[in-house]
């Protein structure tokens, strides 16, 4: 007799941390092949999850990944869960309202004037 052990499949994280600007550490053009991958990495009908951090910045950056995110998902039926850290403002707001369901502590900074 032999045992088999079920394994869980692997849930791919997006870590989305810092200032979204065309030139900074959060852009559409860095992200996209970082986006592509955890999408392919988590299957037909997998997860997703966005770690965000971000006092936003760019708003077309927030958009064009946000974007990218949501193709993505629809294209793999894959759900996506925002789970934001310290804070989530403005585009990072954004980014988060890119996903399916949103999850914040008490405490986080979440949400934003523009957005």
């Amino acid at each position: 007799m032999r045992l088999l052990f079920w394994r869980r499949r692997k849930v791919p994280v997006l870590v989305l941390h810092g200032m979204l600007a065309r030139r900074g550490p959060l852009n559409a053009a860095a992200y996209a092949p970082l986006i592509d991958a955890a999408f392919r990495a988590a299957g037909r009908g997998g997860q997703v999850v966005l770690d965000i951090d971000s006092p936003g910045g760019s708003p077309v950056q927030s958009e064009l990944i946000a974007a990218r995110i949501r193709l993505r998902a629809e294209a793999s039926g894959a759900t996506v869960t925002a789970v934001i850290g310290e804070v989530g403002a403005s585009g990072g707001y954004w980014l988060a309202c890119a996903a399916d369901r949103i999850l914040a502590n008490p405490m986080s900074i979440v949400g934003s004037i523009g957005v």
